[in-house]
């Protein structure tokens, strides 16, 4: 069967412009609804990339995600009579929702250097670099950021 390239445009959630997409690589004799199924599924692979990144990122910079009773910035809890437990890496979290205590630094760096790793694959540069995204792909990517 022959084989073809679609360049199919999109906008992520926080886009600068509505300039994104990704190409995705199928053959001529492959159905219409089976088509839209793969590229849904692309789109929303590379939706849930996103989301993940950026609780990755959080994580690696503010550590773990406070209990909902427990949310609020730690200074302002401070001043109120509350008890913050202050790590060695304690790093207030501005938007009061992680504890301020993240990973060390080794475990920060290999999170960090997975979500670069995701979000370079699923990055919109990848249709000038002429490469087809895949749902394995990007499955992979995503299951390291995991660990």
């Amino acid at each position: 069967a022959n084989m073809v390239l679609i360049s199919l445009k999109s906008v992520l959630p926080g886009a600068q412009s509505a300039n994104d997409g990704f190409l995705f690589e199928t053959t001529t004799s492959t159905p219409v609804d089976e088509l839209i199924d793969s590229l849904v599924e692309i789109h929303n692979a590379r939706l849930r990339s996103c989301l993940i990144a950026d609780a990755v990122k959080g994580l690696a910079m503010y550590g773990v995600m406070k209990r909902p009773e427990d949310v609020g910035t730690d200074h302002v809890k401070e001043i109120t009579g509350g008890n913050v437990e202050r790590g060695d890496n304690y790093v207030e979290d501005p938007s009061g929702l992680r504890t301020g205590n993240p990973p060390d630094e080794k475990m920060a760096e290999i999170l960090n250097r997975e979500v670069r790793a995701l979000e370079e694959y699923i990055h919109k540069n990848q249709v000038q670099n002429q490469v087809a995204l895949t749902l394995p792909e990007i499955t992979e990517k995503i299951n390291n950021v995991r660990g």
